[in-house]
C-alpha cells in the first residue's frame, strides 16, 4: 500500500481519498523554496524501502534522525557520525506532495537532487527522484 501511495503521489492522481487527506490540505499553498511548516521538525526514520523511498515518523531518535527546517534539511546517523544536508532551491506542489529541488552536500561531496515529500497520517514519506546525473533512484 505504502509503495502504492508513493506512485500516485508521484504519478500526479491524487491519492488524498485513500489517506484521508481533506481536500483544504491538499489545496495548501507552498512558498517555492521554503519547506511548508508541516514538514518542519525532526523525523526518526521507521523504514527503508528499495533504496528509492524512506518513510519517517515525527521524533528524534537516538543519533540517526532527519532534521528539517524552513531552508532544507540535515540527517544524522549513528554509522561513523555522517552527516549532511540539503539546502532547498526550488519547490513544486504535486497533488498532496511537494517535489523539493535542493544542492546537497555531505562528506561524500555535494550533488543536485530532487526529493518527492509527503505526510499521511503520522508518517512522513521520502521519496528520492533524480539527482544532477540524470539517475532516477
Amino acid at each position: 500500500m505504502r509503495q502504492l501511495l508513493l506512485a500516485l503521489m508521484l504519478t500526479g492522481v491524487s491519492a488524498s481519498a485513500l489517506a484521508g487527506v481533506s481536500t483544504q490540505e491538499s489545496m495548501e499553498l507552498v512558498t517555492p523554496n521554503q519547506m511548508p511548516m508541516k514538514y518542519v521538525g525532526y523525523w526518526c526514520i521507521s523504514e527503508k524501502g528499495a533504496e528509492r523511498f524512506e518513510i519517517y515518523k515525527r521524533g528524534k531518535c537516538g543519533d540517526s534522525y532527519l532534521e528539517i527546517d524552513v531552508e532544507g534539511w540535515t540527517w544524522h546517523t549513528n554509522v561513523d557520525g555522517e552527516e549532511g544536508g540539503c539546502d532547498i532551491t526550488k519547490i513544486e506542489k504535486i497533488k498532496t506532495a511537494i517535489l523539493v529541488h535542493s544542492h546537497c552536500s555531505g562528506e561524500g561531496g555535494s550533488i543536485d537532487s530532487q526529493d518527492a515529500f509527503q505526510i499521511l497520517g503520522d508518517e512522513l514519506f521520502m521519496q528520492h527522484i533524480w539527482d544532477e546525473d540524470g539517475i532516477q533512484r
